[in-house]
């Protein structure tokens, strides 16, 4: 099937309002003039601009809100030690305009989605399918659908309660954090390419999807491959 993906678009959008999920990750909310954004696809990123020394650079973000949300689209983002873009953004204030293009990228579900779902995703690389599961959610989805995501204290948990009341929504959605150096923690421990081992046996009728670090990323292609997955089962978005 050939995807049709939409046309890329700039505007300047108004900071409406950040979250403060861990004392080292924010959601930026980003309202669009005249309550118009533009079209995407779960899984697809945008360009910001980053002011700089009277020039700008572009910054990839990917976006993690649904694409149901049309007056607005949110950039879930990380403060990185030097980062020139985390720290911009670090001293935005609401009200504050913010330029970006979009969307980018091929990081998509297929439509219509017929095979079962495995997300596998660390930190921030969490972010992709937080659009995916609120579209496929706001449509009931009748397919089996597993989230496994690692960090590596539980004070860092990204959207903990919605990915419990999405469990307890649908019978069919099964959410398995784990903690790679735990604190105080009763749950899942360990890296998340070892929990995929765990929980998922049968490749047959699944498609895997993986976001993360590149080490990361290896780690859970080379179990995907020792559970039986085809590489053509696994698809994935590396950051560096």
């Amino acid at each position: 099937m050939t995807k049709i993906m939409p046309k890329i678009e700039h505007y300047t959008t108004t900071l409406a309002k950040i979250f403060h999920l861990t004392p080292s990750v924010r959601t930026f909310q980003l309202a669009f003039p005249d309550g118009k954004g533009f079209a995407f696809q779960p899984g697809q990123f945008c360009m910001v601009e980053v002011p700089t020394e009277g020039k700008t650079k572009k910054k990839a973000y990917t976006i993690c809100s649904s694409p149901d949300q049309k007056e607005s689209l949110e950039l879930c983002v990380k403060l990185v030690e030097g980062g020139l873009a985390t720290n911009w953004f670090w001293t935005l204030q609401e009200g504050d305009a913010v330029n970006l293009g979009g969307p980018y990228g091929d990081f998509v579900l297929p439509d219509p989605v017929e095979s079962d779902l495995i997300f596998v995703a660390t930190g921030t690389g969490l972010t992709p399918f937080c659009s995916m599961l609120d579209s496929l959610a706001a449509r009931d989805f009748e397919n089996e659908v597993w989230l496994i995501f690692g960090v590596r204290h539980e004070d860092e948990i990204l959207y903990h309660d919605k990915w419990l009341a999405l469990e307890k929504k649908f019978s069919n959605f099964h959410y398995i954090p784990t903690i790679s150096r735990p604190k105080s923690w009763d749950g899942e421990v360990g890296y998340v390419q070892e929990k995929l081992k765990k929980h998922i046996t049968d490749p047959a009728g699944k498609q895997l999807y993986a976001c993360g670090l590149v080490p990361m990323i290896e780690g859970v292609e080379q179990a995907a491959l020792e559970i039986g997955f085809d590489k053509k089962q696994i698809h994935y978005e590396k950051y560096v």
